[in-house]
């Protein structure tokens, strides 16, 4: 049997237990859902699960679960991923007593994070009130020429007359391997709110509209993302955008450059948009809370605003359920995207990259347009792509497998308790004299 006969069994079964508890009788099979037809999607699948189980309120509450407590908890496990990928022949062997290492500031911003600087949208991007190696980095592009520490291992400087970022260790009596590791240890890969920003902007661009970014270097990132998406939902290791998206990479390059993106009600889309002020509420709450129906209340409140925002507040009103339904699965998928970015094209991976590879080519560092560098370490981005992944799928998997439980034990009590009526009437029926209702207890 193949996996995408596998998921629709199980979606039809669970279904049937469903509607057994809510009306007594088995549904109609049905293939309404992209991600049981789809023979690779997972995690959309889940979604769409937990969707048959318990209904939207429930996809919320996990869309609540994973910003919290999955979000809280997963750095050191992404942090251990990384220093696998990065362990090499060398990392036994001290440092040159010369050793820097000399990048350009473009190869290390793939999705022009960098440029957000001295920018109304930088307080979104960059998380001031701690110490990441970006705030480092950004911090010495506005000081042009001075050294900033980060992380008690390196100094970081920019040279705006080169536009070169220069990263040298603290201590160059140390090994490689040391240097590599430390400057991990220092990094924050997860920081709630700007992870939160990056999803906000994938689903309706108001940091990129609010840059100006143009519709062609948002296809770029968008090919960059979507390749590696497909790895992610299709298994396809090959890094190159397959062709049958480039209508879907140029609408949405579209509408993130206008600020806005689409719902769907079930019978048609409306379009919807936020502004800063309504991002700035949303990442108020979830940099603040661990509550998860407060985060998930949070991201609907955003959603109920986006919808106010156009010209079909009515409509969504009328059409909410399916709306809602749709953007937080949608919100799961983005933060797929935005995680994965977060492990694999971030500006503190990209010099990690560097580095590592520099130590390895004679202090020339390998690096250089995101989309070829992608193909390029290819194993390093599978491996670490599939730690992530295989985490988020466990994670949410684990909160399926108790609502399946919830779900089935009743039903499972009820059947048996059905099927012990049926035994005691049909004994009944075999005794030759009449036996008291209460004298067999069924219950």
């Amino acid at each position: 049997m193949s996996l995408k006969d596998t998921k629709k069994k199980i979606f039809t079964k669970i279904a049937a237990y469903t509607s057994l508890d809510e009306q007594g009788k088995m549904p109609d099979t049905s293939d309404i859902f992209p991600s049981v037809n789809n023979s690779s999607e997972i995690i959309p699948y889940l979604m769409d699960l937990m969707g048959v189980i318990l209904g939207t309120e429930a996809v919320k509450i996990l869309t609540g679960e994973v910003f919290t407590d999955f979000l809280d908890n997963v750095e050191p496990k992404l942090k251990e991923s990384l220093k696998k990928q990065i362990t090499n022949l060398n990392s036994n062997v001290s440092l040159p007593t010369d050793c820097k290492f000399e990048i350009g500031t473009g190869d290390m911003d793939s999705f022009s994070k960098l440029k957000t600087i001295n920018t109304p949208t930088e307080d979104y991007l960059f998380d001031n009130t701690v110490p990441t190696f970006d705030n480092i980095l950004g911090d010495a592009i506005k000081a042009p020429n001075t050294e900033m520490t980060f992380g008690g291992i390196v100094t970081v400087s920019h040279d705006p007359s080169l536009d070169k970022i220069t990263i040298k260790p603290l201590n160059v009596g140390i090994t490689v391997g040391a240097l590599l590791t430390g400057f991990i240890d220092s990094m924050i890969i997860i920081n709630k709110k700007e992870i939160t920003t990056k999803v906000m902007d994938l689903i309706y661009g108001v940091i990129s509209s609010n840059n100006g970014k143009t519709v062609d270097q948002l296809k770029t990132e968008l090919t960059a993302r979507k390749t590696l998406e497909q790895y992610i939902n299709e298994g396809d290791d090959s890094f190159v955008m397959n062709p049958k998206y480039n209508d879907e990479i140029l609408k949405s390059a579209n509408e993130l450059s206008k600020g806005i993106t689409t719902h769907d009600m079930g019978c048609g889309l409306i379009t919807a948009s936020i502004t800063l002020e309504d991002l700035s509420a949303l990442l108020s709450t979830v940099s603040e809370s661990s509550d998860p129906s407060v985060v998930a209340n949070a991201f609907e409140a955003t959603m109920d605003a986006s919808s106010s925002n156009s010209n079909g507040a009515e409509a969504s009103k009328e059409n909410k359920q399916t709306i809602l339904d749709g953007f937080f699965k949608k919100l799961i998928n983005m933060l797929t995207s935005a995680l994965t970015e977060a492990m694999t094209m971030a500006p503190q991976i990209r010099a990690l990259i560097a580095m590592s590879t520099s130590l390895l080519n004679n202090g020339v560092a390998i690096i250089g347009n995101v989309v070829d560098d992608i193909k390029k370490y290819a194993n390093f981005i599978k491996c670490n792509i599939n730690e992530l992944t295989s985490l988020l799928i466990q994670f949410i998997m684990k909160l399926a497998i108790g609502a399946l439980n919830k779900l089935l034990v009743p039903i499972i009590k009820k059947i048996v308790k059905e099927k012990i009526n049926q035994y005691v009437n049909t004994l009944k029926s075999l005794s030759p004299v009449k036996i008291p209702d209460g004298l067999i207890n069924s219950g």
